[in-house]
């Protein structure tokens, strides 16, 4: 399975918890990082780099977004990079570019769930980015979250499966 991981974290590279994540995954042959705020810091593209994005993404089996929730969504790169490259023309459009391919968020939250469950859950968080998946007929898999530094070694290896053929 061909992965397209696309990266954003306003912070980086201060984040212990990407850095290490990302670390078990960068040297994959089928795992290609972009990472957006370096490719993008002005959170503008230009007419080219959007359809080599679109390209790059027709070529993917899955697609994966990588962020840490950041006031309750994802980062502006984040949020930049999607209103920019998955237009309804394109990825909405007939030639489905998307279907079929797998959809999945991962976010990183820096507090405990418990700090996040009195207002809103991660969960809840990823539903505008998994509702793009949908509506592109992508099979969105379930949303991954990590939840502080404490257990990095167990995470690790949860995140690493999820680059699996059989990941859900």
């Amino acid at each position: 399975m061909r992965v397209l991981l696309y990266y954003s974290h306003p912070l980086e590279p201060a984040s212990k918890v990407s850095k290490t994540l990302l670390d078990k995954v960068r040297d994959q042959k089928n795992i290609k990082i972009r990472h957006l705020d370096g490719l993008y810091p002005a959170l503008i593209l230009s007419k080219e780099q959007i359809v080599e994005e679109q390209r790059r993404i027709e070529k993917a089996d899955a697609i994966f977004f990588q962020y840490p929730v950041y006031w309750y969504n994802c980062p502006a790169s984040m949020k930049a990079f999607l209103d920019c490259v998955f237009t309804i023309e394109w990825a909405g459009g007939a030639q489905k570019p998307l279907a079929q391919k797998k959809w999945r968020v991962i976010m990183t939250c820096g507090a405990t769930l418990d700090s996040y469950m009195e207002t809103i859950t991660p969960y809840e968080i990823s539903r505008p980015v998994c509702a793009m998946g949908r509506l592109f007929q992508c099979i969105v898999l379930k949303p991954f979250a990590i939840f502080g530094d404490d257990n990095l070694e167990e995470v690790s290896s949860q995140y690493i499966s999820l680059f699996n053929e059989d990941s859900k």
